[in-house]
This record gives structure tokens, C-alpha cells and sequence, in this order.
């Protein structure tokens, strides 16, 4: 997990290498069905009062980037800031792996 301190830009290798699909598209053809990418990293946020920077938090960033959105909300669909450290990011968004090598995509 590597940990952002202010204004973040995502690097391909902080992505799993791996693409997942969500289940209500698992039964797509494969040229149909949107591949999905997981980052799991830590981030401290800022805590402002009056204008003014008073602490800071450290939280787990879990983000879902859609490569194939057009608009930045389609690309960036899902960003879960939490302080369980403990739960599996994958879970936490209840996707299933997809295997791109098949016609239809399916879940492992």
C-alpha cells in the first residue's frame, strides 16, 4: 500500500495487475463486459477549520478505475475512504475476478 500525502496521481503499478468484473455484467460477451481496475493505498487528508489546516488523517483509499469511461465520474466510479485496514479491498466492493481469456466473461 503506498501512502499519499497531498494532491495524488494513481501510477499504473499502484493498480492490481489483475482487471474484475462486477457480477450483474459477469454474463456478458467478453467485448461487452466492462473490465475494471482496483488501487488499494493509504491517504492523509488534511482537516481544515477556519481556512486553516488544524491535523491531519490517515485513511485507506480503495478506488475503482473504469479506463473506459468517458467523464471523470464514469472513470473514477467508486472511491471507498475507510479506516478498516483489515478487510479485503476486493470484498469490500462484493466484485468477482473476470478471466478476459474466455468469449464470455465469467468469475473465478
Amino acid at each position: 500500500m503506498r501512502t499519499f500525502t497531498s494532491g495524488w496521481q494513481l501510477r499504473e503499478t499502484d493498480f492490481d495487475p489483475e482487471p474484475f468484473v462486477f457480477e450483474k455484467h459477469a454474463d456478458l460477451p467478453v467485448e461487452e463486459c466492462p473490465a475494471y481496475r482496483l488501487a488499494d493505498m493509504e491517504m492523509t487528508i488534511n482537516v481544515w477549520e477556519k481556512q486553516k489546516v488544524v491535523d491531519t488523517v490517515t485513511l485507506r483509499a480503495i478506488v475503482v478505475h473504469d479506463p473506459q469511461g468517458e467523464k471523470p465520474a464514469e472513470r473514477w466510479p467508486v472511491v471507498l475512504f475507510t479506516d478498516d485496514r483489515q478487510i479485503d479491498a476486493i470484498l469490500s466492493l462484493t466484485p468477482s475476478r473476470v478471466k478476459k481469456n474466455s468469449s464470455h466473461c465469467w468469475t473465478s
